[in-house]
């Protein structure tokens, strides 16, 4: 499709059953690993962190290769949802890109595939932007100043890790961001790499290496030299993937980015297992859209739920029936909770 939505998108589901990426059609993205959230994304929001996002900064300014998270105007992309991928194509003065993302089957990460081809002679850069959370969303939300301080990174070449400091004996997984491209910079601070302003300040940013500053606000900001002669394409990536350790990690890392892996997950096995047609695994995601979706107003406190045995801290879809003629869509609407939950986005049905 071409049109896609800010605040009520389109949404599907990558999950290999361990990691999984909520991806909408405006390209923002939601990372999990069980009640771990992995990046940080603020649906419906300009200029907000959309999960990992991509630029790229050429002689006529700044441009997201996804419509999140500048949602700039006169912009025309397409987007593909699948069981097994998503992608993103741009055509703008000179340049055509495409961003493609899949989970892959056995590593908890993800993987981003970018290509840019040129009409005519271009130069500039391309960007990945992203926030690190590890942490349950809900932990983070409470206190998000408090809890960034507990956030280390370090660079490792074309790479970088990050790990929450551990309460106690708790020990949490650690993240590894690798990417691909000669004469890459890299920055680990928000100052160092956006300045005053955060994403709002992005398009009016200076091209040219990052410094590598390491602080209290931490985040990946990538930029990789890009020269292309006419006609000419080049590719990229970017791969993420958690670990035990930072060893475990990183190579996690560099098999995705060197092809090792068998090939990306699909939730169409999931599907077949509960006995879901084309159409209703399809209707499962309009639910998914729904339960998304950014929320509009203020929501009752979670102790208004609990005398119905409902704790609050999942989204929840509430559904009505009248007799026995509906329990047919009872049980459809009981498959549609195990495959959305199977697949990394757990509800509450009432």
């Amino acid at each position: 499709g071409t049109d896609f939505g800010r605040r009520f998108p389109r949404c599907r589901l990558l999950s290999n059953g361990s990691y999984s990426l909520l991806v909408c059609d405006n390209g923002l993205t939601l990372s999990r690993a069980g009640e771990l959230s992995v990046t940080l994304a603020r649906p419906g929001a300009y200029y907000a962190p959309a999960g990992v996002s991509v630029f790229f900064n050429g002689s006529d300014g700044m441009v997201g290769l996804t419509p999140a998270p500048l949602y700039q105007e006169g912009r025309v992309y397409h987007w593909e949802l699948d069981a097994s991928a998503a992608c993103w194509s741009l055509e703008k003065e000179g340049l055509s890109a495409r961003t493609a993302l899949t989970v892959p089957r056995r590593e908890n990460g993800e993987l981003r595939r970018v290509e840019l081809r040129s009409k005519g002679r271009l130069e500039g850069e391309l960007l990945f932007y992203l926030e690190p959370v590890l942490c349950p969303q809900r932990d983070f939300d409470a206190h998000p100043a408090f809890s960034r301080l507990f956030l280390e990174c370090s660079l490792e070449g074309n790479g970088a890790l990050f790990h929450r400091r551990p309460r106690g004996n708790e020990e949490g997984p650690w993240l590894s961001a690798a990417w691909t491209g000669e004469g890459a910079s890299a920055s680990l601070d928000r100052a160092f790499a956006l300045g005053r302003g955060g994403l709002r300040a992005l398009p009016g940013s200076q091209p040219g290496p990052l410094q590598n500053g390491a602080g209290s606000d931490p985040c990946l900001m990538v930029r990789i030299p890009v020269s292309l002669a006419p006609g000419e394409g080049k590719r990229f990536a970017l791969a993420l993937v958690l670990g035990d350790g930072p060893a475990a990690a990183q190579a996690g890392s560099r098999r995705m980015l060197e092809g090792k892996e068998v090939g990306p997950s699909s939730l169409a096995p999931i599907a077949q297992k509960l006995a879901l047609s084309e159409g209703e695994a399809l209707a499962a995601f309009d639910l998914l859209a729904r339960l998304a979706s950014a929320e509009e107003g203020e929501r009752p406190p979670q102790s208004a739920l609990w005398p119905y045995g409902i704790s609050g801290d999942l989204p929840i879809a509430a559904g009505t029936l009248s007799g026995e003629d509906d329990v047919e869509q009872a049980a459809l609407w009981c498959r549609w909770h195990q495959f959305l939950s199977r697949a990394g986005y757990p509800f509450d049905l009432v």
